[in-house]
């Protein structure tokens, strides 16, 4: 079994963009304990107008408040907000476009759910997905799994 470090190295992944995907990656632990106790609605909408989770918000203030102090990414696109962040301190190479948790309303009925990123170089995030450097999307199911593209093929890796 190959981990997903390996497998960067392996693929030659640029360091920054290979610290920003094993940092996405190490963040399936506390999203998936966050679960039992964030299992209400809130009153809010999310940019799609659908009603939010607990853990929508949650996951989205988890997901933004580590990559904007990583000082890997300069801005991020959440489907949670309405707005694009700017990570101000940062002179990060990258922009991450995200849905924090799809499938929230799911957890309630015990069935998988997952958090979606694209990253692109640079300080943009309106552009066509062939331009992204890695796609990755992190299941949380039975197992907790990454799926991950940087270019060459899909990789999926279980996440102890």
């Amino acid at each position: 079994m190959i981990t997903v470090q390996e497998y960067l190295r392996e693929k030659n992944c640029e360091s920054d963009l290979a610290d920003l995907i094993c940092l996405i990656a190490e963040q399936a632990g506390p999203i998936r304990s966050a679960f039992i106790s964030n299992q209400r609605y809130a009153t809010s909408l999310n940019t799609s107008g659908e009603v939010q989770a607990e853990m929508d918000t949650w996951s989205d203030t988890h997901i933004s408040k580590i990559l904007a102090g990583s000082g890997l990414v300069s801005l991020i696109a959440s489907e949670e907000q309405e707005k694009v962040f700017e990570c101000r301190d940062s002179m990060g190479r990258y922009s991450v476009v995200m849905d924090p948790l799809d499938g929230s309303s799911l957890i309630a009925v015990n069935l998988a759910v997952g958090t979606i990123v694209g990253i692109y170089e640079g300080r943009s995030v309106l552009r066509k997905g062939n331009e992204m450097k890695a796609a990755l999307y992190l299941l949380y199911g039975p197992m907790t799994t990454l799926t991950l593209s940087i270019g060459s093929g899909v990789a999926l890796f279980s996440l102890a």
